[in-house]
């Protein structure tokens, strides 16, 4: 019976540690590494899929849940974007110049010791009037 009782309380503190920890969107920034992926191109309409070693780092900072919106700032400068919440976690908008569309989201697991959330990084663009595809694979770390 007490072995029983210390394993329930192990399990409901690691439980606890995983379902009130602190959410990407209550950081005051975050800062995103992303590296592996994939980039896709159509030629003569059909897709082909690549793997990517594009490797980026970027962070998301000025996050307001209030206006939907945040900065992002990376090696082509800073930019505003929207943010939206969802249960699974926050995902980040950025409208490129080009018509292109870059998804960014930061999953709400996390490690709660160091405060870092899986990330996947989509981007949608269109280039010499043909689209071309990627998504590169990280994690994002939380400061709070």
């Amino acid at each position: 019976m007490f072995a029983h009782r210390i394993f329930f309380i192990s399990a409901l503190v690691m439980w606890s540690g995983l379902v009130f920890a602190e959410p990407p969107q209550n950081a005051e920034a975050l800062v995103c590494r992303t590296g592996p992926g994939v980039s896709t191109e159509w030629k003569d309409e059909i897709p082909t899929t690549n793997p990517s070693k594009n490797e980026i780092t970027f962070t998301f900072s000025e996050l307001n849940q209030s206006t939907g919106s945040a900065r992002l700032s990376g090696p082509g400068g800073s930019v505003s974007v929207k943010m939206v919440v969802t249960t699974a976690g926050v995902t980040f908008i950025e409208y490129l110049g080009s018509g292109g569309v870059v998804f960014t989201t930061v999953y709400a697991r996390t490690d709660t010791a160091a405060r870092t959330y899986l990330a996947a990084d989509t981007r949608h663009n269109f280039i010499l009037g043909s689209p071309i595809i990627s998504q590169f694979y990280g994690v994002c770390t939380g400061q709070f």
